[in-house]
């Protein structure tokens, strides 16, 4: 690690301790039906990146209900864009692994003494989308993800962390698990 980069992450970690600041730990699943892809970049935001010239997006095509430590809920927003131009296969195109960017907006409301409190948080997401072997059901999904504060209730949130799921060919079910950590 660069000594400037050591810096900021200690000033960094610092600053959360002195102002009492405290990571929480997050573990939170996705499930719902999303569209087959089509052809296409993700129109904004971090999704709207595609290397290759060669790409596919994934929007949601049902309800996405979000459950765990960020309370019930659901996806509002979401697109991912799929690079097949960048298959980690040159000689088959379509059906190996290949880089993702994604974009989700997770709404939870909180009832709490007959208040109820609604709260987006935005994340973005990149990692690899692996299509289904010949007779498997499944894609598999690998990536990580980060809090996009500025599109987020609370702006001044920060979080990371690991995604892992599958994409169901048969049903369009996504599932994805969710963890890291969260600081308010």
């Amino acid at each position: 690690m660069k000594r400037s980069s050591a810096i900021s992450v200690m000033s960094a970690l610092l600053l959360l301790i002195a102002t009492g600041v405290q990571a929480k730990n997050v573990s939170v699943q996705i499930k719902g039906a999303v569209s087959s892809p089509s052809t296409g970049v993700c129109a904004t935001g971090y999704a709207a990146q595609c290397a290759s010239g060669n790409c596919y997006t994934i929007v949601p095509a049902g309800p996405i209900k979000v459950s765990g430590t960020f309370g019930k809920g659901t996806v509002t927003a979401m697109c991912v864009t799929l690079d097949v131009g960048n298959n980690v296969s040159e000689a088959d195109t379509n059906d190996t692994c290949g880089p993702i960017f994604g974009d989700l907006l997770i709404e939870v409301s909180v009832t709490k003494k007959h208040v109820t409190t609604v709260t987006d948080t935005a994340a973005n997401i990149t990692g690899a989308f692996c299509h289904h072997q010949a007779n498997a059901n499944n894609s598999m999904i690998e990536a990580g993800w980060a809090i996009d504060g500025a599109d987020s209730t609370d702006t001044a949130a920060t979080g990371w962390g690991t995604i892992t799921g599958t994409n169901n060919k048969k049903t369009g079910v996504m599932l994805l698990n969710m963890k890291g950590s969260l600081t308010p």
